[in-house]
Parts: structure tokens; sequence; C-alpha cells
């Protein structure tokens, strides 16, 4: 960091820019931190101010970036102050010191927990606790001294002058003067440079920079459009007035502030005042002690003593020479670094999550090639097993944090995040905050609504662009529809310039889906902190910025797979022996002799999950269930763990983008030979045929072939990630030179690096697919022989995921597991074992909420319900009628006899006793109209009261009951089932034309997100959900959902269409449609845009 004092800040160009907002004034500024520091550099800046709007996101990148420019950072905010009106104004305020920039953090933290009014707002009050060390500006034209005089307040202006004043010091409190071309600035100016002559206080001069070049004005005003979700034209939106809000070099603010020099001295001077730096080199992780508060005298010696007991644990009295020396190995580099005590407080996390029950993963990430993680039990794979590298998870040669990662029981996280709040102080503990970003086809989206482009040519730019693209530009030269349509449209050029532009600024800031970051302290000492829309409290910071505050990240992520197989796991512990094995199901009977009481006890080698496998018998598993990945599967036919972990390092899109995956599947089976370039690198790739597959695979053929350490062959590693052009091409040289050290042919050499340049960048971290190939293939042992309990937990666990859940009730079927209805004595909240079949839980019923369930269920521990009659005495009060009615129609009262229509009736009866529906009943049944026996006998107008009253309503149940009218009609039923459970469950209206629909060669709906934008489908299924719409222009159109037995596709019906076929969607009745259309990838999600409609009777 240069010293401004010796520098002097550059008084030869005497102006420093101190009012600057980057990307990361959120959806407002556009000036990218790499582009302003640049940018500032070449214009012959020394120090740069950064002071986003009610935020401090970007202080960690900021700094950086002008560190390596040599540049002096200046760390700032513009607060939103709120005065006793509840009015906010600006405030721009800049650290001075480290206690400034403390204060900074605080106030920041402050706005966004305790004072968020639709913005983070400070409180006058908290200003003046803060204010130490911290220097302010009286801002643009909102700060409030400047809203006062532009309405005429003199009085109020000078008032609030004296308040600032009072908070900061004359030495601390600046006016802040501005020069946009804006006739209101003139006047403010005037009336604050008399002011500071009259009351001695400094001013300042700014330009209220929010974009780096004059030319981006165009830029930024779009993107304030798709902030307020305006359009350009409309009227008295926010935007700025002028093009001055660039990035001027110090020549142009010299001359435009050449009647006020002072204004211009001023920012050099406040620049040489303000002088913090932030450490960057030392780490804040907590100081480890055992719980129960005891201190222990070394960390490494207590690291130490816990692995030589998991070893001792792990392999007994005689721990292998291969094991300690890798302990060794690995202790000494933890030591050196000083991680210690972060291995023990992951040990100390993993622990106590294992000692309540609570699943734990075998491990993830690169951590799983740590022997010290494997003997703290933080992972249970042995690296030693598959060949696994320390440094690829912690580099001696690059100093950063470690990245332990751990995978929980989905519901059990929450209950390990409050051990963590507790367990270090709440003050030191919260959620990593991640930005989401404009990706390139939102940002054509957002740029085309703010020009107010018509929005099929929206619709079809965005079309243009793969859902996951990061580059519009590289899109641009790949994509000749998307070069066309550019020729062709003369608005589609601006829309994909300016996207270009925008794509990647940060758009909100939220919760990272699993990292949890704690400190040595109160976290908002190093920090500042937010709410995540919710009460869940959030770093200011990416993970990337934390890392380099050197604060302790763990991400602790919530699988859904362990909970399920860890549930399965305990029901077979419980029921061994008593059904729901395949015995039950079909298939495989039995389960090898094994007993499990543990997801650890599955065995990772039984050769019939290897043959289901194999067979793409994985719907339902972990990692393994996708159309794309049973494919690879089939085409690959995997006979071990070694051979799952290939398909997980193979199902991605870089290897099958490339041919990877068909190069490994042919020299696999023999139908390529197998090369390796040279021999030296055979028992490199000897595994996997040749082909560089795995990262670790990267830095052993820089090892064995270059002389490189692995050390800086995991550097060589991470440049060929992040594609690092000048790294590679040192790396390159230095990689060809230490090949010929060892004897091998230059040209060979270059062929090699090539090679691992080109497949490196897509290679997999083997330690993490060695630990996920174990829950794959653990979760797939249990689908084999136990699917029902499997199944059980799998559908609990995902109802409410449409696309998820349909596929495995369709799997069921196809297993030959029933699903039965809901039972008012036999079910659940959800769905649980029973014998072969599945039993439907009472918590699907619609309208049936949790705590009328759980009432249900509380009170049948105390005894079965023993009649309609008896549920409707003992559950009086609790449910309503809605929901008892939607128990009958779902057939949960089925099993005390008589017919749904009958309990209807005697609901009615005894719901309405006394009232004029109940009266309207009897007389219709006094009518002959139903002939119920004894009905002109009943009392229904006493039936409420006492033990009397139970029996006589008892007797009410009973009659109607008894009578028990006709029952309602399959087709009835079932949509009964589709509209009160969500999905039908007894059978589906497909299933009486399913040899036609075969015949007819259909696409299944769960197909549909498998194919591509603009290819042709044709489909088969019932109208579920439909809502019509207006096009702009008011014509109708129509969205709905098509299901078949598979899953569900979306539908766009437009107005022409929907004019000829309307109709049939109108008076659909769970009779199949065709549907012939072509698929919109326009959206994150793909619809089918419908061109023909046919009834399938008529069709056949």
């Amino acid at each position: 960091m240069p010293d401004c004092a010796e520098n002097n800040c550059r008084k030869e160009a005497g102006f420093v820019h101190l009012h600057v907002h980057s990307e990361y004034s959120l959806l407002d500024g556009c000036a990218r931190i790499p582009d302003l520091i640049e940018t500032a550099a070449q214009s012959g800046h020394t120090a740069l101010a950064l002071t986003d709007h009610g935020a401090v996101y970007g202080l960690v990148p900021f700094y950086k970036r002008a560190l390596a420019k040599d540049m002096k950072a200046i760390f700032g905010t513009e607060l939103y102050i709120r005065n006793r009106n509840g009015q906010p104004y600006h405030l721009p305020i800049l650290a001075e010191n480290a206690e400034g920039y403390r204060n900074l953090l605080q106030l920041s933290t402050k706005a966004h927990l305790d004072g968020f009014h639709g913005k983070p707002c400070v409180e006058i009050d908290w200003l003046a606790e803060h204010s130490k060390g911290l220097i302010a500006l009286s801002g643009c034209l909102k700060g409030e001294i400047a809203s006062r005089i532009l309405v005429g307040d003199a009085a109020g202006a000078r008032r609030n002058l004296e308040c600032y004043l009072d908070i900061f010091g004359r030495e601390g409190f600046y006016l802040e003067l501005q020069r946009h071309g804006l006739v209101e600035e003139e006047r403010v100016n005037k009336a604050l440079v008399t002011m500071a002559g009259e009351t001695g206080v400094g001013v300042v001069a700014t330009n209220d920079v929010h974009y780096v070049a004059r030319e981006d004005w165009r830029v930024h005003d779009v993107l304030l459009a798709v902030q307020t979700l305006s359009t350009l034209t409309q009227k008295n939106r926010l935007r700025l007035s002028s093009s001055e809000y660039y990035l001027k070099s110090p020549q142009e603010m010299e001359r435009l502030f050449a009647d006020l020099p002072e204004a211009l001295r001023n920012t050099v001077a406040i620049a040489e005042r303000c002088d913090v730096r932030l450490d960057l080199e030392n780490l804040h992780i907590p100081v480890y002690t055992p719980a129960g508060g005891r201190k222990i005298g070394d960390t490494f010696a207590r690291l130490r003593e816990l692995c030589l007991s998991g070893a001792a644990s792990r392999f007994g009295a005689h721990i292998p020479s291969s094991v300690s020396a890798r302990l060794e190995h690995e202790l000494k580099i933890i030591g050196e670094m000083g991680f210690a005590g972060y291995f023990l407080i992951v040990h100390d996390i993993v622990s106590y999550a294992k000692r309540n029950g609570i699943p734990v993963g075998p491990g993830r990430g690169s951590g799983v090639g740590s022997m010290v993680s494997y003997l703290l039990d933080i992972s249970t794979v042995n690296p030693l097993d598959h060949g696994l590298i320390f440094e690829r998870f912690l580099n001696p040669e690059r100093i950063s944090m470690p990245d332990l990662d751990i995978d929980l029981c989905h519901e059990g996280r929450y209950q390990v995040l409050d051990y963590i709040r507790k367990r270090w102080g709440r003050e030191h503990v919260a959620h990593l905050g991640a930005f989401t970003t404009l990706r390139p086809r939102a940002a054509v989206r957002d740029v085309g609504r703010a020009l107010g482009v018509n929005q099929k040519l929206i619709d079809r730019l965005a079309g243009a662009i793969p859902a996951y693209s990061r580059d519009i530009n590289q899109v641009l030269k790949e994509s000749p529809r998307l070069q066309t349509m550019l020729r062709e449209e003369s608005q589609a050029g601006e829309i994909v310039r300016i996207a270009g532009r925008i794509q990647g600024l940060p758009r909100h800031m939220t919760q990272h889906a699993a990292g949890v970051v704690l400190a040595d302290g109160p976290l908002s000492n190093y920090v500042a902190l937010q709410r995540a829309g919710g009460e869940e409290i959030i770093t200011q910071a990416d993970m990337h910025a934390v890392e380099d505050l050197g604060l302790l990240k763990i991400d602790l992520l919530g699988l859904r797979y362990l909970t399920i197989a860890d549930r399965t796991v305990r029901w077979v512990a419980e029921h061994e022996g008593g059904g729901g094995g395949m015995d039950d199901g079909g298939g495989i009977t039995g389960c090898g002799g094994s007993a499990i009481s543990e997801i650890e006890d599955i065995p990772l080698d039984d050769p019939a999950v290897f043959a289901a496998i194999g067979r793409g018998e994985t719907i339902g598993t972990f990692q393994l269930e996708s159309s794309g990945m049973r494919r690879l599967i089939r085409r690959m036919r995997p006979e071990n763990l070694e051979d799952i972990m290939c398909i997980c390092a193979l199902f991605r899109p870089g290897p099958l983008g490339s041919g990877m995956d068909e190069s490994f599947i042919r020299r696999r089976h023999g139908l390529e030979p197998v090369s390796y370039f040279h021999p030296i690198l055979k028992p490199v790739l000897r595994d996997t045929y040749g082909v560089i597959l795995y990262q670790e695979q990267v830095m052993q053929v820089a090892q064995v072939m270059a002389g490189y350490s692995l050390g800086r062959a995991d550097i060589l590693r991470k440049a060929i990630a992040k594609t690092d052009q000048a790294a590679l091409e040192r790396e390159g040289d230095h990689f060809v030179a230490g090949a010929r050290t060892n004897g091998i042919p230059g040209g060979t050499a270059a062929k090699v690096f090539a090679l691992i340049r080109e497949f490196g960048s897509y290679g997999f971290a083997k330690a993490h697919a060695a630990a996920y190939a174990r829950t794959a293939i653990r979760t797939v042992w249990l689908r084999c022989y136990y699917p029902v309990p499997y199944f059980a937990n799998l559908l609990s666990l995902n109802y409410g995921w449409r696309e998820r859940f349909d596929q495995y009730l369709s799997e069921l079927h196809y297993l030959g597991i029933r699903l039965l209805l809901p039972d008012i004595n036999r079910s659940e909240v959800l769905f649980t074992p029973e014998g072969g079949s599945i039993r439907a839980g009472l918590g699907l019923v619609r309208d049936l909420g949790e705590k009328a369930v759980a009432a249900i269920l509380a009170e049948r521990k105390r005894s079965d319900y023993r009649s309609f009659a008896d549920f409707c005495s003992r559950m009086s009060g609790a449910l309503s009628k809605k929901a008892i009615t939607h128990l009958i129609k779902v057939g949960a009262f089925d099993c005390f006899g008589g017919t749904r229509p009958g309990k209807l009736l005697a609901l009615q009866g005894l719901w309405d006793s006394g009232r004029k529906e109940a009266e309207a009943e009897r007389a219709r049944l006094m009518q002959g109209q139903l002939a119920l026996p004894g009905a002109e006998r009943m009392d229904w107008t006493d039936m409420t009261a006492g033990a009397q009253g139970a029996d006589r309503r008892g007797r009410v149940c009973d009659a109607f009951v008894s009578y028990s009218p006709p029952e309602f009609s399959d087709a009835e039923r079932l949509k009964m089932e589709r509209e009160l459970l969500g999905f039908y469950l007894t059978s589906h209206p497909l299933d009486s034309y399913e040899e036609a629909i075969r015949a007819l060669g259909v696409r299944s709906a769960a197909d549909v997100g498998e194919l591509e934008h603009g290819d042709a489908v044709f489909l088969c299924g019932c109208v579920g959900a439909a809502r019509g719409n207006r096009t702009r222009d008011g014509k109708r159109m129509l969205f709905a959902t098509l299901e078949d037995k598979q899953g569900r596709a979306d539908l766009v019906v437009f107005p022409t269409v929907l004019q000829k076929y309307g109709h049939l969607f109108a008076a659909n009745n769970d009779r199949p449609l065709l549907v012939w259309g072509r698929i919109d990838r326009t959206e994150q999600e793909p619809t089918v845009i419908v061109r023909k409609v046919q009834e399938f009777v008529k069709a056949q």
C-alpha cells in the first residue's frame, strides 16, 4: 500500500475521487471494480474511495485490486440516514483508521439488522455512537442538507449541519460539492459555499461515479430501468439526468472546479488522512477448547492425540507403516500452516452430529484426501485406498484456508447449526452470503423489457441463449441463429450489446446454500452482516472475501438422500424379517446375510447391486438417477466402486461435451487402444484407460513427468481450472524443462502438457468421487433389498417436488409396489411401508393441516377409531367439516364399511343439525328421495350436548352409513384422488390406454426436460391445472399441464391454437389428449408450445 504522505497522493494532479459506486451498488452502479481500478491508475490516480449504497459488499475485492496496482483504497459507504420523520437521506462516510473501519462495519450491520425500512437505514443516535474514526460528507442532492436547501429551508439546513458537526467534529465533516450539469446542483453549491464561509467547515469536490466512462451512461440508464422494473420511456422513473456520472480524470475535475481549488485540495487531504489496511495474512478462526470450556495447552498436540486414537480405533494395535507415514506428512503441513484448530473444530462439529444420531456423509470434496480427516472420523474414506493426494486439499505452497465440507441429513442440519451457535457464540457465527448475478438469458430479457422491445423478439433472443451460459459474447460467436437475428432485427443488436455489458453483475445478496462462517470474535468486527430475506443472518461478503479475511468457512450441506437412507436403515433395524424386503415387492430376495444398523454397514461390493446398476435400475438413488446418467451407466456397465467413481467424474458437461465419455467407454470395452503418450504415465493413468479423468491425475502427471512437487502441481491444476493463460504459459515452459531433465523429449512433454491443459480443465476431484460413489452405491443397495421402506421415505421427502415425485410414482408401478389409500387407523403423516405396499399419509390430504393431522394421530394413540361415528365423536371440534369431507372422499374411512356417499350424508346430518340444511335434508328423506329407515324418528335439533348427544350422533352416523347409497364410480374416485391428494393413487386414467399409447410412439412428459429448444414433440396425457391469460393485445391464451404416468409437461396455448382446440381443454374430463408441439426453452424450465390437439379416441 503506498504511503500517501510520501507520495503526496499525486498533488500534481490535485484530486482524489471520494464518492464512487461500483457494481456492488446493486443494479445501481455498473462500474466493475477491476475496470475502476485500471482506469483510475491509467488516468494518474494513486488513491480511490469506494462508497456503495447502503452496504460494503465490495471492500475486499476493491482492496485487493487497488493493492495490486499500488493504489490506496479508501473504504466507505453511502449510508441512508433516517431522520425523525422517517425520511432516508444519503450520507457518504469514509474510514480514516482501523477504528473507523470497524465503525463502518458496525453501522452497515446495524442498518441491515435493526434499521431496515425498505432500505438499510441508520438512525442519528447510532451514527453518534459509531462516529469515531469516520469522515462524513454532506452527500449529493439526496443528502439532508442539500434537500433542505432545495426546498428553501436554510435554517433547517444549518441545524442539520450543526447536528453533523456535533457527531463528527469540525475536522470530520465536509460539505460536498458536485457538478453534473444540473441547475439544482448550482443552487445547492452556492448555498454550501456560503455556509462553509460562515462556519469554517471544509468543502470537498466529488463526482458521483456510477460508471467508468462517459459512453457507459446508456448502459447505466438501462440498468436503472431494470432495477425499477420500468422502461426508458416511462416518465418520473429513477434515472441520472446527465452523462457526467463517470470516473473523471484528475485533470477533468481540476477544470470543473477551477474556481474552488480548496474543494480539490481537500480531496487529497482526506485521502492522506485515510489509512486503513486490511489484514489478509492472519487467521481469525475460533480458538479450539473442548466441550465444557476446559483449556488445552497445545491444539497441535491435541490433534495428534486424537489422530493416534483414531488410528488405533480403525487399524488396531498395529497401525500400517503407510498410514503412519501419511499421518506424519499431513500433521507436519497442518502444524506449519497453523490449521490444527481448524481440524479440531470440524471434528467437534461432526462428533456432535454423530453423537446425536444425525447422519453424516462419508465425506465431501478434496478433504476426503486427508488421512487426518479419516482418523478424526470427519471422513470415512481411507485416502490410501484410492491414491488420494493431501496437497489437493491443503497446499503448503499456496497459503489458503482449507475447505472441509460436511454432508448432513437435511433434517438434522438445523440442529447442528444451533449447536455451532451455542458452542462458539451467536455473535461469532453467521451464514455465508452469496451473490445472484445477471445471467446472459436473464440479462437479455431484462434489457429487452427496459428498452420496451416487443415480447416476441425478446423471447426469440432469449431462446437462442443456453439456459446456463455465462457469456453472451461467446454464444454470439457460436450461434448462427443468434447472428441471423442480429442481422434481421434492428433492435436485437442493442439488446445483446447492453446485455453483454451487464451480464455477471450482482443482482442480489442471498444466503449461500451451505456455507457457515465462524470467527474468533464478533463477526461484525471483520465483516458487515445483514439478513437474508427472513431471520437468518448472513455476511456482506462472499466466500472469496471471507477466505481472504482469514475467517473460518465450513459448508454444511443438507443432503436428502442421507435422510432417506438413514430412515430406511432404521426401519430395517426395527423390522428385520418383518416384511418390506424385495421378497414382498418383487425382484431380489433377501439381503445377502448382511446385518445393517447404520448406513456405513452397507456393503460396497454386492454383485447383485452392480447388476441392478448396470441395468439402469437407479431411479431414486443418489447421483445415478437422471436419464442421461442411466444411459451412461448402461453403456459403461460398472462392476465396482472405482467404476462408479469414474461415472461420477464423467457425467458432467465438460467430459460429455468433449467426447471424453465415448473414448473412455470404448477403451474400457476394448474397442479402442489404450495409450499413455509415455510409459512413465502408465501407473498414473492405468485405472482410467489413459484418460485424464481426475484433478489428482493432473497433479501426478506433473509430478512424475516434470518433477513437480505436489504443491506446485496443485498450483498448475488451479491455473488449468481457471484457464489462467499467463500462468499456463509459464507452467508450460516449466513443465517441458522439467520433463527434459527426466530424459523425456521436449516434443512429447509439450504434447502431454497440451493434453492436461485440454482435458485437465474437465477434471473432477477424485476425493469427491470416492465419497459420493459410496453414498450412491448404498442408496442403490437399499433400493434393491428394501424397496418398500426406501421408496416410502423417498416419496415422503420429495412430496411437492413435482417432477421427481411423478417419476417415483411411475417407478413404483414398474416395481409392482402398490400404493394404498390413506387410512384413518393405519396412516401416519406421509408415506409408510405396509407389508409389500406403501400407505399414503393423512398429511397428503388437502385442507388437512399439520395441527389437524397431529390431533388425529394423538387421539389414535389412545386407541384406534372404532367407527366413523367414534371418529366424529372423539374429534369433535378439532377438524373442519371440509377436512372430514376430504378424508371421506379419499377413502380414509373405507375401513369402517359402507360407502363414501353414505358417510358424506352422515357428516352433513351431524354437522348441520339444527340448521336449515339439516331440515332440508330431513324433508328430502321424508319425501322418499332417499329411503333411510328411521329418518322420520330422528331428532335433528339436539345432537350436540353430553353423552346423550354423542349417542344420538352415533345412531345418526350408523343409520346413514348402514344405508350406504351407491358408491362413487371409478372415474369419480380417481378425480377426487387427483384433486385432494395431488396425484392419482389407486390407478391412472391412462391405464386402459397403455397399449394404444405405445403403438402411437408418443414421448413421455418426463422426456420434455431433455429436449432442445425447437424440437418437435408428440405427447399423450390428461390435462391437469389450466390457467387462462391474455396476450398484450388482449387475446385469450392458456397455460396448462399435461400429465401422463411418468410426469408432467407445461403447455403454452397461444390464441390461434386455443381458438381451434380450446373446447378440448374445457371439455376434457380425465380423457387423454394427443398434443403436438415444439419445445420452448426461453425460460429456465422448458415448455411445449402447442400446435395441434386431438382427443385420443378420435385420433385412434
